[in-house]
């Protein structure tokens, strides 16, 4: 499994934007608080997931 290394701040940018909080994202993305925090980075697809979920082109 490969993981893309995404600027954590680009993936909270996305969020936010979408007016969405980590809570409404968990179910779908539970590594997502993670994921903001540079402690693990996304694969291609939870990325391609993620930002079809915040309305964002890859």
């Amino acid at each position: 499994m490969t993981r893309i290394p995404v600027n954590p701040e680009l993936l909270t940018w996305a969020r936010e934007r979408a007016g969405l909080d980590t809570r409404a994202l968990a179910g779908r993305f539970p590594k997502l608080s993670e994921w903001e925090a540079g402690e693990l980075q996304p694969t291609l697809r939870q990325l391609e997931d993620f930002a079809r979920a915040v309305h964002v082109a890859v």
